[in-house]
């Protein structure tokens, strides 16, 4: 609701620091206001109107969060700039009193800031410097409270003491009134410790009971609980003291004149003249006064109300607005007993000209149109101005400016080595021997006649300039652009072979940071991260130089983006945790988490309900439909019904019975997991698997412990550890590791997520001893697709990467279905997927012809590949190219995420409670796992590969070992938007000036419609004057054979406008004459003869 008065009716502020204080100042106002009626948009703050006796007052508090001298000086100027008729202010709140000070300040008294012993009342003790002889010298440049508050604070004194007119009760009268919240905390002792003494930190405690007592320094208790009020001096930084001996150093440095510490009100002294008033809740130590607080506050605001009270409201100066003197007028009118309207307007003395009786309703009107007239130009004059403001925004048109590298200083930047002598090879494998290198497509076939063998396995330009051939923008990556960001140089293109050739790269991964947490859109070495969405994109880092305003631009990024979806089992495995409990009695083998008890797998649906049908995926072109929940859930099917084999719960019809015949399970039913392996269930850990149902204790020797006799109810069908892993390859391999190389082969991974655990008894962040725990299942499959974004860059003034803001990513948008990208993949129709991996990338319709390429127009791809389980390792060394490999790595290493995994440990949560806490709250879901993974995915990929593309290296048909052999620190010339300092208008403002030219522009049109009609002209206009002056009146009427009222200027003052005539009394009759003076003083002259 916004307030029935304008902001110039406001002329008192009142500001707090903290929430609490701000709810005992809204609870003492007379009345509420409401809302500000308008607000300029760069006023961030949240204002309370309202009234204490007869002042309008606006109620503010700093932002949640926000501390500090910068903070207060921010939220007072902008204030000042909405209330511009705010005269004066009140920083009310609480702080730590000054003991020893000369004054016997105890808990809940008041400290009101009064200038003394050379300062102004207020002081900055954190601002100044440090001197030659190591000494801090302070500077100070705070005003004094406005004098108008300081006499209004002495005579509030006075009155308290000589309780004159009851006002001495006043602040006590407003503190009671405040309810038994902010009472005099009863059985609470005011205990202060001399400043040596030390607190011990006792987990838990806050008290000082424990303590000995020697510590205490006794004072006598006063007799009344009244606060006091104390005069002079606070010290005021952007930090809070609570320390006893620093409290007493700076005392000292002030001449032991502070009688208060707070925080922020230096910051609002030099922008708004205002008193500080401070309630004392602490003795700014170490002890804890929590229990005063209320009392403390409700005491600074009680006072300060009362003084507010006594101010009488004329002190205060405020704008009036044109109603008000209207109003006056119309008194002033009234006790002249004049008539009720006038001609005249403004000045009404009882002259016949301001006379309504028998004037023309035309003359009338028009006479009050010329005040509303007045008036309305009159308030034109001030509001029109007020609209203006200036605002640094984006300018009209693109302008050209230098770009050049930005290295990273994040961990990410000190961690990427240097890209000089980079080499990368694309390793390709025989079909007959798949550990046997061979050149892949396009390398030259006599590889033996070669000088240097590494040679064979390079990019060949023939190959580049295929998957480059895209019309796409300069800063577009291909395949060829991304590196492997760590390395190291090798000879050993098979490993544990003797040295050939030549030095290449050989990328491996190792962890440099964690983005997961950050959820934001970041800028690291090479690489674009949203870790809010999960994605990357290419970038090699360049920045304009030298902008004091900044920039804003967009440009085209290549990102891969990971996809995934994910089923609910519906089953769970149940526990109870005892992290004290030993190994157990017939094993101390340390694969078996003995610290789970009870533990049980839960059939929530995952049985009972289990659909008798699956889906048929049709596999003839994933890049239509890669049919990821197709595959999550065939495969979560399958693992159900593995599980309830292993249980004997039902039959598939392997056995020969129907399937479902019967069904040996209800909701809620537990199946015992005892000793059984139990690696994927932990408290408070996240962890995944590629294969379904590994934790089971199967034949085969696969499993992860020891085999003992199983049970005659177990495994009745001697399911074995192949049917576990090919759940995952059969619904993730299509068609097969023997396809052809193809378009139409993704490259996807599946396996089960062992999801956070969810505590059933407690706060899942504590993992009490014999708590319980239930850990849901999820089925998934992930894939990753490549696409062209539209990316938002802000560069905000000067400085490195760490000024760059990636404002947006959208989805580039395409005018026609022909602008669509192509997208092309190498087509091999000699060598499977499993043993050469296609490259792919951008394409022009030319290339897209070509028999050994396949394409797709479209504005994203699916990237092929296949995920080998056999020959992926995350710290391994890999030689060849990780453009068409990493992604499908990243894809298997979320599948292999366990505790166990020296380079996946750190995503399961278990040394990280934060991720925990992350993992926690998207596990509920099976979208939340799915982002889980992305997010997972986004991380590993960001410590993986980088980028090389930017604006300084436009794309190159040369190897791509050899351009790009380092980053490249020259300039080029970027189209930005150039941010500057533009003077706007708030429009509303300007309504009264549209009104005035409304009403001149309709008034012009009527003065020419009557100019064109002859109904008036200046011919006219003279005649009126001249018929209506009183001085030709006059003329005429003492010589009406002189000079006629229509006569001429000139004419007119030569014969009439030089005499003189005078009015020389009344007659007995009544009448006035008129003489002329000249004729009177000649008939004089005659009589006296």
């Amino acid at each position: 609701m916004a307030s029935p008065h304008p902001n110039t009716s406001y002329t008192l502020a009142w500001i707090c620091a903290l929430p609490e204080e701000y709810e005992v100042a809204v609870a003492i106002l007379d009345e509420i206001h409401g809302l500000p009626q308008h607000q300029p948009l760069e006023d961030k703050n949240a204002y309370l109107l309202g009234r204490i006796g007869a002042h309008n007052v606006v109620m503010v508090c700093l932002p949640a969060g926000r501390m500090g001298t910068t903070a207060a000086a921010i939220v007072a100027e902008n204030l000042c700039q909405t209330f511009r008729s705010v005269k004066y202010g009140f920083v009310v709140g609480i702080g730590g009193g000054v003991p020893g000070s000369g004054r016997d300040i105890r808990l809940g008294d008041v400290v009101v800031s009064v200038p003394g012993g050379g300062y102004g009342g207020v002081v900055q003790y954190d601002y100044g410097k440090v001197g030659g002889d190591g000494r801090y010298i302070h500077r100070e440049h705070i005003n004094a409270p406005p004098g108008k508050l300081l006499a209004n604070v002495t005579l509030l004194g006075c009155l308290s003491r000589k309780n004159v007119g009851n006002q001495g009760n006043m602040t006590a009268d407003i503190l009671a009134s405040l309810g038994e919240k902010y009472a005099y905390p009863a059985g609470l002792r005011d205990r202060l410790f001399c400043s040596d003494y030390s607190h011990r930190n006792i987990p838990g405690y806050t008290g000082c009971e424990a303590y000995n007592p020697v510590g205490e320094v006794f004072r006598r208790r006063r007799t009344s609980d009244l606060p006091g009020v104390h005069l002079g001096t606070i010290a005021s930084g952007d930090g809070l003291v609570n320390n006893a001996e620093l409290r007493d150093r700076l005392n000292g440095e002030y001449g032991r004149s502070i009688l208060c510490f707070e925080c922020g009100s230096a910051g609002v002294m030099n922008i708004l003249p205002c008193l500080v008033v401070k309630g004392i809740a602490g003795y700014a130590d170490s002890h804890k006064y929590d229990a005063w607080r209320p009392r403390a506050i409700a005491a600074a605001c009680s006072y300060a109300k009362a003084l507010i009270l006594q101010i009488p409201p004329e002190e205060v100066p405020q704008q009036e607005n044109s109603v008000h003197v209207t109003d006056l007028i119309k008194d002033l009118r009234d006790e002249l007993g004049q008539i009720k309207a006038a001609i005249d307007g403004l000045w009404s003395l009882q002259k016949d000209t301001a006379a309504s009786t028998g004037v023309s309703k035309r003359i009338l009107t028009y006479s009050w149109l010329q005040l509303i007239a007045a008036v309305l130009v009159s308030i034109t004059g001030i509001v029109t101005p007020l609209g203006l403001y200036d605002t640094i925004g984006p300018q009209d048109n693109p302008t050209d400016v230098l770009f050049h590298y930005a290295p990273d200083t994040s961990a990410f930047g000190k961690a990427t080595p240097s890209r000089d002598g980079y080499k990368s090879l694309r390793m390709c494998y025989a079909d007959e021997d798949p550990d046997t290198p061979e050149g892949c497509p396009g390398a030259p076939p006599n590889r033996e006649d070669m000088d240097d063998i590494t040679e064979a396995y390079s990019v060949w330009p023939s190959s580049i300039s295929l998957f480059t051939s895209g019309n796409v923008s300069a800063t577009v990556s291909s395949v060829f652009d991304v590196q492997w960001r760590s390395f190291r140089s090798s000879t050993q293109i098979v490993p544990g072979a003797s040295p050939t050739g030549s030095v290449f790269s050989q990328g491996y991964y190792r962890q440099i940071s964690q983005l997961i947490l950050d959820e934001d859109l970041l800028a690291v070495e090479g690489l674009i991260v949203d870790s809010k969405a999960g994605r990357i994109g290419f970038r090699n880092h360049t920045i304009p130089a030298n902008l004091p305003m900044g920039a804003e631009w967009t440009e085209d990024i290549l990102f891969i983006e990971p996809e995934s979806r994910c089923v609910n089992t519906n089953l769970t495995v149940d526990y109870n945790y005892d992290p004290q409990a030993q190994f157990s009695s017939f094993s101390t083998d340390n694969m078996y988490n003995t610290d789970l008890r009870n533990l049980a797998l839960v059939d929530r649906g995952g049985f009972v309900n289990l659909s008798h049908e699956r889906y048929d995926i049709n596999a003839s072109n994933f890049q239509e439909n890669a049919a990821l929940h197709e595959r999550a859930y065939n495969a979560a099917w399958r693992h159900n019904m593995l599980i309830m084999q292993y249980f004997n719960v039902t039959t598939n019809g392997s056995d020969g019975r129907v399937p479902f015949e019967y069904m040996h399970s209800e909701l809620g039913k537990r199946f015992s997991l005892a000793n059984i392996s139990t690696n994927f269930v932990e408290p408070m850990t996240v962890q995944t698997d590629s294969g379904y149902g590994s934790f089971l204790d199967l034949q085969d020797g696969f499993n992860l412990g020891t085999n003992y006799s199983i049970p005659q109810s177990k495994n009745p069908l001697n399911l074995s550890t192949y049917d576990v892993y090919a759940i995952g390859s059969e619904a993730c391999h299509y068609p097969s590791d023997t396809a052809l190389s193809n378009m139409s082969f993704v490259g996807v991974a599946c396996g089960t997520i062992f999801a956070a655990p969810r505590r059933l008894d407690g706060d899942p962040l504590i993992p009490d001893t014999n708590s319980t725990w239930s850990t849901p299942l999820y089925s998934c499959a992930a894939a990753t697709k490549a696409a062209v974004r539209e990316v938002t860059f802000r560069f905000n003034g000067t400085g490195g990467l760490d000024k760059l803001v990636i404002q947006s990513i959208n989805e580039k948008k395409y005018k026609d279905p022909s602008e669509l990208p192509l997208w092309g993949v190498e087509r091999l129709t000699n060598h499977t997927m499993l043993n050469v991996r296609p490259l792919w990338g951008l394409v022009s319709p030319e290339v897209g012809a070509r028999d050994d390429i396949s394409t797709v127009q479209r504005d994203y791809l699916w990237l092929p590949g296949y995920t080998d389980l056999l020959t992926s390792d995350t710290l391994a060394g890999e030689p060849s190219m990780p453009g068409n490999l990493f992604y499908t790595q990243r894809l298997l290493s979320l599948f292999d995420i366990t505790t166990l995994d020296e380079a996946t440990s750190r995503y399961t949560g278990s040394g990280d409670l934060a991720l925990y806490n992350r993992w926690y709250e998207l596990s509920s879901s099976a979208s939340g796992v799915e982002k889980m993974l992305g997010l997972i995915w986004t991380d590993m990929s960001a410590n993986t590969i980088v980028g090389t593309r930017g604006w300084h290296n436009a794309p190159s048909q040369a190897p791509m070992n050899k351009r790009m052999a380092k980053r490249d620190a020259g300039g080029v010339s970027v189209p930005v938007t150039l941010w500057s300092r533009n003077i706007k208008y708030h429009v509303p403002y300007a309504i009264p000036a549209f009104i005035v030219l409304a009403l001149s522009l309709a008034l012009a049109g009527f003065t020419v419609c009557l100019l064109i009609s002859r109904r008036t002209g200046l011919r006219q206009m003279r005649s009126y004057l001249a018929r209506t002056s009183p001085g030709r009146i006059l003329g005429t009427g003492l010589h009406p054979d002189q000079a006629g009222v229509l006569a001429s200027t000139k004419a007119w003052i030569k014969q009439v406008g030089v005499r003189k005539a005078t009015l020389p009394g009344q007659k007995e009759d009544g009448t006035i004459p008129l003489l002329d003076i000249p004729a009177a003083t000649e008939e004089g002259s005659r009589d006296r003869k």
